[in-house]
């Protein structure tokens, strides 16, 4: 879920932006100046899930899909920090902007299984920020352990669901690997208040 505490445009756009067709989703906490060379009007956060939706079409393969929506990412000036799920193709993507200009911390709960995403850390569990270094992907797609049983449980935190690291500066992904999650994270991750402002509600 997502709190709206500031406007740009003309009316107010609930978030999470979601898409009806796909069930993709954006969780956008920025201000995108100019996509490309062309500023933007209206809405910014609409604009660019307009764009990642356009990136994730189904006559994609996921690997073209990866590279569309890290073009579309790359191409923003602004401040920003970002949540989108491709439910499509069962990804999750997740960063900050180049300069790490807005809040974004993680949390992986071993004994609930979870993966939180949040603008603001929590009073319990332990919270780490989220590096500015580039655009992290965590595969959730079901075909990724449709044989889980044949690997034993030591192995499946790695076999199951790897995130990768896709940098800022490179136009293409190198498949940094990241720490692994495991399945029960990947099943039942929430995504968190991504908030324009860094404050405690009860």
């Amino acid at each position: 879920m997502s709190t709206v505490l500031a406007l740009r445009g003309g009316q107010v756009t609930p978030q999470p932006f979601v898409d009806a067709s796909s069930g993709s989703a954006l969780c956008w906490n920025g201000e995108a100046w100019k996509i490309g060379q062309d500023p933007v009007e209206g809405n910014d956060g609409q604009a660019v899930f307009t764009l990642l939706i356009q990136a994730t079409s189904s006559k994609k393969l996921p690997s073209e899909t990866t590279i569309a929506i890290l073009e579309v990412l790359r191409s923003i000036s602004g401040p920003f920090a970002f949540v989108f799920l491709d439910k499509r193709h069962g990804q999750l993507y997740f960063g900050r902007d180049r300069l790490g200009r807005r809040s974004l911390v993680s949390k992986y709960d071993f004994d609930l299984g979870t993966f939180e995403l949040c603008s603001i850390s929590g009073e319990k569990g332990f919270w780490l920020e989220v590096e500015a270094d580039g655009v992290y992907q965590l595969s959730y797609d079901s075909s990724a352990w449709q044989n889980e049983s044949q690997h034993p449980p030591e192995d499946r935190v790695k076999t199951i669901a790897v995130t990768y690291k896709h940098p800022w500066a490179t136009a293409d992904s190198d498949n940094s690997v990241c720490s692994p999650f495991g399945a029960s994270s990947i099943e039942t991750f929430r995504l968190c208040h991504i908030l324009t402002h860094s404050r405690d509600y009860p």
